[in-house]
């Protein structure tokens, strides 16, 4: 099948849910917020030039994610200060998560929404977002380059110490480092994103959001569990060149049907509800 086809069908599914939802905002968003980012009309002071991922941008964002929580879970970042990972998850990509990204990166605000803004019936949603600007004369629109937003996102393990590891805080007077943690959370294998480029005057900017579920950055808890790659892989998972489908990425845990990967409930736990099971 070509690249053509499953853009087509992407953009069908993003469509489809535009059309069905674009006179009445879902019930289930609005129990979650009345300020749904899905539910939100594009913002019509902005000149909007481009909006949507290619099926070849989809494929770029799932293998720099992908990537990177490689070279995490298997110890080959360069600065090599944090341990590896047992338990990473390899990402999949997630249309309704992308609706939702792509609805709010159409207000054109440089700026997180609320988590309830942009939760989904399956889990609490994660959020990572980036934005270039260009200004000159006589430019031609410039094109979205992934690798800037992601590596950027990356970039931030500069500020991150290992021992947040298994005690997850927010930044303390210091750099800037959630978005890094985001995108190498263990128990996150869901993601979507939006893209946007408008222009005002003489100036581009172009505009990355990607949510991801579950969401990470639970205070307190574990970013991974340490371990060699792959020795701490949740149920429904398999790991290696042996995977259902084809090989996972190195050291990463693959899905291996439908079914979500279950996790171990934390602990101690004195009550426990897994909503990601029927």
């Amino acid at each position: 099948m070509t690249n053509e086809f499953f853009l087509g069908v992407i953009l069908f599914f993003i469509l489809a849910f535009r059309k069905i939802y674009s006179d009445d905002c879902p019930e289930i968003y609005k129990r979650y917020s009345t300020n749904h980012s899905y539910c939100k009309p594009k913002n019509s002071s902005c000149n909007i030039l481009r909006s949507y991922l290619t099926q070849g941008e989809i494929d770029q964002v799932l293998s720099l994610h992908n990537s990177f929580r490689s070279t995490i879970a298997t110890q080959q970042e360069a600065s090599n200060k944090l341990p590896p990972a047992a338990n990473m998850l390899q990402m999949e990509y997630d249309g309704e998560l992308a609706a939702v990204a792509q609805n709010y990166a159409d207000q054109c605000i440089y700026a997180h929404d609320c988590p309830s803004c942009r939760r989904v019936p399956n889990f609490g949603v994660g959020q990572n977002i980036a934005i270039q600007r260009l200004t000159g004369n006589n430019l031609s629109p410039p094109q979205p380059d992934w690798s800037f937003a992601v590596g950027d996102w990356f970039e931030e393990i500069v500020y991150f110490s290992p021992n947040l590891i298994c005690n997850f805080q927010p930044p303390n007077g210091g750099g800037e480092y959630r978005h890094f943690t985001q995108l190498i959370w263990a128990r996150t294998f869901r993601i979507g994103c939006g893209y946007t480029m408008f222009q005002h005057g003489n100036t581009y900017t172009r505009l990355y959001i990607c949510n991801y579920g579950p969401a990470g950055n639970t205070y307190g808890s574990c970013v991974y569990d340490q371990g060699p790659a792959c020795s701490a892989c949740p149920e429904n998972t398999c790991c290696g060149e042996y995977c259902a489908g084809g090989p996972s990425a190195p050291g990463l845990c693959k899905r291996i049907n439908n079914e979500p990967p279950r996790v171990p409930p934390p602990q101690p736990n004195l009550f426990y509800c897994d909503f990601t099971h029927p």
